[in-house]
């Protein structure tokens, strides 16, 4: 029997990669805690594509496991494949963190190797941002496996020729 998930999160006493924002309540509401249950079966959760179209409520209950559930760990990496599924500009943001936050490395490692399969322009911004993070050593060489040429180049330029990070995303690069 899985244990809910605001029990799991008091159990491990683990911080999240992502804090919740101060004042939020942490305990998962029913379709969370649904989600929940779903994702963090030991062989397979359910397909991205049986949650149905993704609205504002879907998006947040999945950021939400991202950024909450740590045990067991594959329930955030499901949700957070998803989330690149089913809304990937919506993510964007939040898979630009992954990549270059040390914390979150099974986040970066699943939206890197999603590249060939994300929106071009999301690809290519994901992989220069990951080539600036904290994780790049472990970037680059998955970047230069993309199919699409224009995003595999990414990983052989200099950082030099690189966009610089935005400011919100410096700190996490260290």
């Amino acid at each position: 029997m899985r244990a809910p998930l605001a029990l799991t999160l008091a159990l491990v006493g683990a911080t999240p990669a992502l804090a919740a924002p101060a004042g939020a309540d942490p305990a998962p509401s029913a379709r969370q805690q649904a989600l929940y249950d779903a994702f963090s079966a030991r062989d397979a959760g359910p397909a991205c594509s049986s949650l149905g179209p993704v609205d504002a409520d879907l998006h947040a209950d999945l950021m939400f496991l991202v950024e909450q559930a740590v045990q067991p760990p594959w329930v955030a990496v499901r949700a957070a494949d998803c989330l690149l599924q089913l809304d990937p500009l919506g993510t964007q943001a939040a898979a630009r963190r992954w990549v270059v936050a040390q914390d979150s490395r099974g986040l970066a490692l699943l939206a890197l190797a999603k590249l060939d399969s994300l929106p071009r322009p999301m690809a290519i911004d994901l992989a220069q941002t990951a080539r600036r993070g904290a994780l790049a050593a472990d970037a680059t060489p998955r970047i230069a496996k993309a199919q699409t040429a224009e995003i595999r180049a990414i990983a052989a330029l200099p950082v030099d020729q690189l966009p610089p990070l935005p400011a919100e995303l410096q700190a996490l690069a260290r």
